[in-house]
């Protein structure tokens, strides 16, 4: 594989960008919100299991992405929620999910849970 996510401390320095990543997740500008989750996605696949505290801290503005009326916003957010999942452990992000779910009234958005479980 090789660059830097084979270096152990890449994953402790990549954790200093969650806020900056979620303020991104909820900019109104939808090409902030797609390459954020396009970079999300990049950490999960170079990090994996690494990036799994980070993923849970992503996690609930992601859902509400999914959730979102804009297509190109909710397609990139379900698109990443994917990706981590492929990437990382399931436990913690399974029970994440499941939670959210349980508390959305939308119908789009408990499909998509079911569809990511």
């Amino acid at each position: 594989d090789g660059g830097a996510g084979c270096f152990a401390t890449f994953a402790t320095i990549v954790r200093s960008l969650c806020q900056p990543l979620r303020t991104q997740l909820v900019d109104p500008n939808v090409a902030v919100v797609k390459e954020a989750c396009s970079v999300i996605g990049g950490l999960a696949t170079t990090l994996g299991d690494a990036l799994d505290e980070m993923a849970g801290e992503l996690l609930p503005s992601l859902l509400q992405l999914v959730g979102n009326s804009t297509e190109e916003v909710s397609l990139a957010g379900g698109h990443c929620i994917h990706t981590i999942l492929s990437y990382t452990r399931h436990r913690p992000l399974t029970l994440s999910i499941l939670t959210a779910s349980r508390d959305r009234k939308k119908l789009c958005m408990r499909l998509h849970a079911a569809k990511f479980l």
